[in-house]
Protein backbone atom coordinates (compact mmCIF):
# COMPACT_ATOMS: atom_id res chain seq x y z
CA UNK A 1 0.00 0.00 0.00
CA UNK A 2 1.16 3.79 -0.69
CA UNK A 3 0.30 6.76 0.22
CA UNK A 4 0.19 9.74 -1.41
CA UNK A 5 2.60 12.05 -0.38
CA UNK A 6 2.32 14.92 -3.83
CA UNK A 7 0.46 15.50 -6.67
CA UNK A 8 1.40 17.99 -9.67
CA UNK A 9 1.33 18.66 -13.07
CA UNK A 10 3.71 19.78 -15.10
CA UNK A 11 4.33 21.38 -18.56
CA UNK A 12 5.72 19.05 -21.86
CA UNK A 13 9.54 19.06 -22.70
CA UNK A 14 8.57 20.17 -26.01
CA UNK A 15 7.24 24.11 -24.99
CA UNK A 16 5.19 23.58 -28.19
CA UNK A 17 2.86 21.29 -26.29
CA UNK A 18 0.01 23.09 -24.67
CA UNK A 19 -1.15 19.89 -22.13
CA UNK A 20 0.47 18.82 -18.68
CA UNK A 21 1.77 15.74 -17.21
CA UNK A 22 0.16 14.86 -13.92
CA UNK A 23 1.50 12.57 -11.77
CA UNK A 24 1.72 11.64 -7.60
CA UNK A 25 4.58 10.83 -5.69
CA UNK A 26 3.90 8.35 -3.12
CA UNK A 27 5.97 6.86 -0.45
CA UNK A 28 5.22 2.62 0.52
CA UNK A 29 5.27 1.39 4.41
CA UNK A 30 8.81 0.87 4.39
CA UNK A 31 9.22 4.77 3.57
CA UNK A 32 10.49 4.24 -0.17
CA UNK A 33 9.09 7.07 -2.01
CA UNK A 34 7.99 6.26 -6.48
CA UNK A 35 6.42 8.42 -9.25
CA UNK A 36 3.61 7.79 -10.78
CA UNK A 37 2.46 9.29 -14.49
CA UNK A 38 -1.61 9.58 -14.06
CA UNK A 39 -2.52 11.68 -16.79
CA UNK A 40 -1.53 13.53 -20.01
CA UNK A 41 -3.45 16.40 -20.94
CA UNK A 42 -1.73 17.30 -24.44
CA UNK A 43 -2.65 13.52 -25.95
CA UNK A 44 0.37 10.88 -25.82
CA UNK A 45 -0.09 7.76 -24.22
CA UNK A 46 1.47 6.97 -21.04
CA UNK A 47 2.06 3.91 -18.43
CA UNK A 48 0.84 4.41 -14.91
CA UNK A 49 4.37 2.25 -13.35
CA UNK A 50 5.25 3.09 -10.06
CA UNK A 51 8.89 3.99 -10.58
CA UNK A 52 10.84 3.53 -7.41
CA UNK A 53 13.24 6.72 -6.68
CA UNK A 54 15.86 4.43 -5.97
CA UNK A 55 16.02 3.29 -9.87
CA UNK A 56 15.79 7.09 -10.77
CA UNK A 57 18.71 7.20 -9.20
CA UNK A 58 20.54 4.71 -10.29
CA UNK A 59 19.80 5.66 -13.59
CA UNK A 60 21.31 9.24 -12.53
CA UNK A 61 24.32 7.87 -10.99
CA UNK A 62 25.19 6.67 -14.06
CA UNK A 63 25.92 9.85 -15.03
CA UNK A 64 29.71 11.40 -15.22
CA UNK A 65 29.99 14.26 -13.89
CA UNK A 66 28.09 17.16 -15.74
CA UNK A 67 26.99 15.99 -18.26
CA UNK A 68 23.98 16.23 -20.53
CA UNK A 69 21.98 13.01 -21.32
CA UNK A 70 18.63 11.91 -23.14
CA UNK A 71 15.62 10.97 -21.28
CA UNK A 72 16.04 7.66 -23.14
CA UNK A 73 18.28 6.35 -19.51
CA UNK A 74 14.64 6.01 -18.04
CA UNK A 75 13.21 3.84 -20.77
CA UNK A 76 14.07 1.05 -18.87
CA UNK A 77 12.07 2.10 -15.75
CA UNK A 78 8.82 1.28 -17.36
CA UNK A 79 7.06 -1.67 -18.18
CA UNK A 80 4.60 -0.28 -20.55
CA UNK A 81 5.69 0.31 -24.08
CA UNK A 82 4.42 4.10 -24.75
CA UNK A 83 7.69 5.97 -25.98
CA UNK A 84 6.21 9.09 -24.10
CA UNK A 85 7.08 7.33 -21.08
CA UNK A 86 10.84 8.64 -20.51
CA UNK A 87 10.51 12.25 -21.95
CA UNK A 88 7.32 12.29 -19.44
CA UNK A 89 9.02 11.18 -16.21
CA UNK A 90 11.96 14.16 -17.21
CA UNK A 91 9.26 16.53 -17.15
CA UNK A 92 8.47 15.50 -14.31
CA UNK A 93 11.64 15.25 -12.78
CA UNK A 94 12.70 19.16 -13.80
CA UNK A 95 9.50 20.80 -11.86
CA UNK A 96 10.80 18.38 -8.59
CA UNK A 97 14.14 20.03 -9.10
CA UNK A 98 16.21 16.58 -9.50
CA UNK A 99 17.23 17.35 -13.31
CA UNK A 100 17.56 20.27 -15.28
CA UNK A 101 17.52 21.50 -18.63
CA UNK A 102 21.25 21.26 -20.06
CA UNK A 103 22.54 24.62 -21.50
CA UNK A 104 23.59 23.54 -24.75
CA UNK A 105 21.08 20.73 -26.04
CA UNK A 106 17.46 21.88 -26.34
CA UNK A 107 16.09 18.18 -25.14
CA UNK A 108 18.64 16.92 -23.01
CA UNK A 109 19.38 17.37 -18.95
CA UNK A 110 22.05 17.66 -16.42
CA UNK A 111 21.30 16.31 -13.15
CA UNK A 112 20.81 19.04 -10.20
CA UNK A 113 19.52 17.42 -6.73
CA UNK A 114 19.20 13.55 -6.47
CA UNK A 115 18.07 14.07 -2.91
CA UNK A 116 14.77 16.69 -4.01
CA UNK A 117 12.44 13.64 -3.74
CA UNK A 118 13.67 12.53 -1.13
CA UNK A 119 13.62 15.72 0.69
CA UNK A 120 9.68 15.43 0.23
CA UNK A 121 7.58 15.31 3.56
CA UNK A 122 4.59 13.20 3.76
CA UNK A 123 1.13 15.31 3.94
CA UNK A 124 -0.83 14.82 6.78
Amino acid sequence: MTTIIKSGQCSMLNRQSKGKIHYDITLNQSGERFIRLTKCTGGGFLSQDDIAESDITACLLDIKGNSHFSSTIFNPLFIGKSANNAAFLAAVLRAEHVISKSKTHLYKHTVLNLDALALLKPVK
